[in-house]
């Protein structure tokens, strides 16, 4: 439905595009969810651990601080490289499907939460991906203040 008032057309979903859009987040959110945990497993694996893949979380054992750090970061890695890519996917796609457009964005969308959160959370969490990696490197408080400001 098109609304036009002062400000121009404006442009009110219905019912079908609502439906669309949240089946869309909830399929994006389970991508971007498994995709991160995936990067935790391939390079807990790649390192000669045997890990364990749930559908929020790895449980593997490192070897060493190198290891674990590497594992740690593999998935906000990865989910800051989907949200860029699925960004710029979604940009290249401005006069495409809108659907896929929507698919696209919200791809994008999750993977950059999902990897500024873990950054936000820096100094909060220091059992989460970020935190616990930057704890393991020997970061002080002031970096760790530092990735939760640049998560922010």
């Amino acid at each position: 439905m098109v609304i036009v008032g002062d400000g121009g057309p404006h442009y009110l979903p219905g019912p079908r595009a609502i439906v669309t859009s949240a089946v869309a987040y909830a399929a994006t959110f389970l991508s971007t969810t498994v995709l991160h945990e995936g990067a935790h497993f391939v390079v807990a694996q790649d390192l000669g651990r045997f890990p364990v893949l749930y559908y929020s979380s790895v449980v593997s054992q490192e070897s060493s601080s190198a290891a674990a750090v590497a594992t740690s970061l593999a998935g906000p890695i990865a989910s800051a490289l989907i949200g860029v890519l699925f960004v710029a996917a979604e940009r290249r796609a401005r006069e495409g499907d809108p659907q896929l457009r929507l698919f696209l964005a919200w791809m994008g969308f999750h993977g950059l939460m999902n990897a500024t959160g873990y950054l936000f959370t820096a100094i909060f969490a220091p059992g989460a991906d970020v935190g616990s990696a930057l704890r393991r490197l020997g970061l002080p408080t002031a970096g760790l203040v530092a990735a939760s400001a640049l998560g922010f």
